[in-house]
C-alpha cells in the first residue's frame, strides 16, 4: 500500500505509445506533420514512394520542417521516414486523434486568447473544441451536434485504448468480479479490464446517447458478453448497485468540487461492503516540469487548474470511512493519479 500522494510509481514502465508525443511539441512542426498525414505524403513514404525530381521542389519547406522535427531524413536528396517516427506510426490512431484535437484547440484559442488565460471568462460558444465536450448536446437530434458527440467518443476511446494499459498495470484486478465504470464512454476501459481478468463482468454507465454509440461499437468484439451498458445521468438517475469495484477514470475533473463530491458519494453507494473505488485522473501538473509546454498536450495542460491532486479526493474518501489502499502518481503525457479506496 502507498498512502503518500507525493510518491511516484511507474516512471520506468514500458509505455511505448508515448513516442507519439515526441512529434507533438512545436506548433509549426505539428501542423506540418498533420498536413503530411492528411495529404497522403506520409503514406507515400511508408511504402517507399517519396516525391522526387521536380515534384520534390514543391515540398521543399514542408520536408525541411519535417526533417527538423525528426519525422524525415534525406539521403541523396530523397526523403524517407526515420526509424523513430516509423515506431510512432504503430500508434497512428493515437497520433492522428491527438493532432486533430490539439490543432483544433490551438485554432480556437488563437482567435480568442483572452478567455484562455482568464479562467473566469465566459468561453466563446464558437469554440469548436469545447463543443465536443458539451454534455448538454448529447441528447440533441441535430445531426451536426450528434457528430460532435461521436467525434468526442472516438477521441476518448482512442486515448483510453493506450492510457488503460498504463493505468491498470498499477491496479489489482484479480480479486474483483463485478465492476461499474461510471462515465465509461464507449467501453474501451471495460474491455481492457476484461482482457486482463477472465472472470470480470463490467457495467458501463454513461449518458444514453453515449451508451448507444458504445453498444454499437461493442458489437462483435471479444468479451462483448461481459460488457453491459446502462444509460442514465449520474446526477439525476439511480445507478446500479452491488459491485466490488467502481471506477471513475477521467471523469471527476470535468466537474466543479460540489459535483465531483456528489459523483464520489454516488459511486461509493454503488459498492458492496469490502468493495473498492478506483479514481484514475490526470493530476494537477507543475507546469514548470513540462516547459516548454508541448503544443500537442496544450489542450490538456492549459486546463491544469481543473485538475486536482490526490489529497483533494483523499479528504472526502476518508470522511466516507474509506480505507486508502493506494495513492500514487504515475507519469504519462501528464502526471496521473491512481487512488484506490476500500469500503469497510
Amino acid at each position: 500500500m502507498t498512502d503518500d500522494p507525493t510518491d511516484t510509481a511507474g516512471e520506468d514502465e514500458d509505455v511505448d505509445f508515448l513516442v507519439v508525443d515526441e512529434y507533438l511539441s512545436g506548433a509549426i512542426e505539428m501542423l506540418a506533420l498533420k498536413a503530411a498525414l492528411d495529404s497522403g505524403l506520409i503514406d507515400q513514404l511508408l511504402v517507399g514512394r517519396p516525391p522526387t525530381g521536380q515534384g520534390l521542389e514543391g515540398y521543399a519547406l514542408h520536408i525541411e520542417i519535417l526533417r527538423i522535427a525528426g519525422v524525415l531524413v534525406e539521403a541523396d536528396g530523397v526523403p524517407s521516414l526515420t526509424t523513430r517516427f516509423r515506431s510512432a506510426m504503430a500508434y497512428r490512431d493515437l497520433l492522428e486523434v491527438k493532432l486533430r484535437f490539439a490543432t483544433m484547440f490551438l485554432r480556437d484559442v488563437f482567435n480568442d486568447p483572452i478567455s484562455l488565460f482568464d479562467v473566469a471568462a465566459q468561453r466563446s460558444t464558437d469554440y469548436e473544441y469545447l463543443r465536443h465536450f458539451r454534455y448538454d448536446l448529447a441528447s440533441s437530434r441535430d445531426p451536426a451536434e450528434r457528430q460532435y458527440l461521436a467525434d468526442w467518443v472516438r477521441y476518448m476511446t482512442t486515448l483510453t485504448r493506450y492510457e488503460a494499459g498504463a493505468v491498470l498495470r498499477h491496479c489489482e484486478l484479480s480479486s474483483h468480479r463485478r465492476v461499474l465504470d461510471i462515465g465509461g464512454n464507449s467501453g474501451e476501459l471495460a474491455h481492457s479490464m476484461c482482457d486482463r481478468c477472465a472472470d470480470l463482468h463490467v457495467t458501463v454507465f454513461d449518458l444514453p446517447a453515449v451508451v448507444a454509440l458504445g453498444t454499437e461499437w461493442n458489437r462483435g468484439r471479444d468479451n462483448a458478453d461481459r460488457v453491459t451498458y446502462v444509460g442514465g445521468d449520474a446526477f439525476k438517475d439511480r445507478m446500479p448497485t452491488g459491485f466490488d469495484l467502481v471506477v471513475l477514470k477521467g471523469v471527476l475533473h470535468d466537474w466543479r468540487e460540489p459535483e465531483a463530491a456528489q459523483l464520489i458519494s454516488a459511486a461509493w453507494n454503488c459498492l458492496d461492503p469490502g468493495g473498492t473505488l478506483l479514481v484514475a485522473e490526470r493530476s494537477r501538473p507543475h507546469l514548470g516540469d513540462h516547459a516548454p509546454i508541448a503544443a500537442g498536450t496544450f489542450n490538456l495542460s492549459a486546463w491544469f487548474w481543473a485538475f486536482r491532486t490526490p489529497d483533494d479526493y483523499l479528504v472526502q474518501l476518508r470522511a466516507l470511512g474509506a480505507i486508502i489502499d493506494q495513492a500514487d502518481i504515475i507519469n504519462l503525457d501528464l502526471p496521473w493519479m491512481i487512488v484506490r479506496a476500500r469500503k469497510p
